[in-house]
């Protein structure tokens, strides 16, 4: 679970073993945080676009409130009856398929660039080969996956 203080630990660098521990945690919270934060604008959008029920799409106080709590009810069941390691395996999971998405996303996009769409200030390198490459290697690690 802690490969790297481990390995500090026994090579008689507790201390350094401590902060690098004290500071994964930290970057864990804040990690969370930001997905709950964005989680949550996720939701409010699809509600008040209308793809989920139009409660998620209200704002309390300026803030998607309600959206908010049926992602933390969801986190909080989900921790509760999953064990970590399934966890993290459907987190790697989702994105590697997330990536993969937007590697053949760059084929869509591309071809309508100068058109219905802006000429960007940023072009994949290497097209149409990159795009292909990335979604291979991200299908080679999704396979590796547990198959659970």
């Amino acid at each position: 679970a802690e490969p790297v203080g481990w390995a500090l630990r026994q090579s008689g660098h507790e201390i350094i073993a401590t902060i690098v521990q004290a500071v994964a945690v930290i970057g864990m919270f804040t990690a969370l945080i930001g997905m709950m934060l964005a989680g949550s604008r996720l939701l409010y959008s699809f509600g008040r676009d209308g793809l989920l029920p139009k409660t998620l799409g209200k704002l309390s106080n300026n803030l998607p409130s309600h959206a908010l709590i049926v992602l933390t009810v969801i986190g909080i069941a989900l921790g509760a009856f999953f064990p970590f390691t399934f966890l993290a395996q459907l987190i790697s999971a989702g994105t590697l398929i997330a990536f993969m998405f937007v590697s053949i996303g760059i084929y869509a996009l591309r071809p309508r660039e100068g058109k219905d769409i802006q000429e960007p200030s940023f072009k994949m390198p290497f097209y149409p080969v990159l795009p292909a490459l990335g979604f291979l290697g991200a299908l080679a690690i999704f396979w590796g996956l547990d198959i659970q």
